[in-house]
């Protein structure tokens, strides 16, 4: 069980900080790559532009992966700060719930049609679009299967009376990148 644990958080590593680490150093790269090219030697690469593009959905979506992990997404707590404790867990226990059967509702068509674009390729690297627009069914099923441990963590504490809030930045989670010791 320890083994099966531990590869299924070397796969959740893998897609929420190795790769969303190499698309962004690999989309900068060829940033660099793509302003020398045109403005110093005035041979634009047309490639380059299309790479970068593709880049910058997996590095912005699987990035998204690991704010959500890390709980250090932008939100307005304008209201939220100024409710009790359990206010504050009812609140972010039904955000959570909405935005996961949201996410559960688009999971089918958003295969679906990730699925019907590998018909269609890419004009310049002739990449089919389906492994271009593949991190969006990967950001769904991550993104939900967090929200669902956060949504059973919070109703542990709803339900069982225990309204000291706990900051979804420190709760344990099953899914959390342990420290290197």
């Amino acid at each position: 069980m320890r083994k099966l644990r531990a590869l299924f958080q070397l796969l959740v590593d893998f897609v929420e900080l190795i790769v969303p680490a190499l698309s962004f150093m690999s989309l900068f790269s060829l940033f660099v790559i793509q302003i020398a090219s045109r403005y110093i030697f005035r041979l634009p690469i047309a490639w380059t532009s299309e790479l970068i593009r593709i880049l910058f959905i997996w590095t912005v979506l699987l990035g998204a992966l690991y704010v959500l992990r890390k709980g250090s997404h932008v939100a307005f707590t304008l209201f939220y700060d100024k409710k009790s404790e359990k206010g504050k867990l009812f609140i972010r226990l039904l955000g959570n719930v909405l935005i996961l059967i949201s996410f559960l509702i688009l999971l089918g068509p958003t295969i679906g049609y990730v699925s019907g674009m590998a018909r269609i390729r890419s004009s310049v690297l002739r990449i089919p679009y389906n492994y271009v627009y593949m991190c969006f069914p990967i950001f769904l099923v991550f993104s939900s299967v967090r929200l669902g441990l956060s949504i059973v963590g919070d109703l542990k504490r709803y339900l069982g009376n225990r309204f000291s809030y706990a900051d979804p930045k420190s709760t344990d989670s099953s899914l959390e990148a342990s420290p290197k010791t």
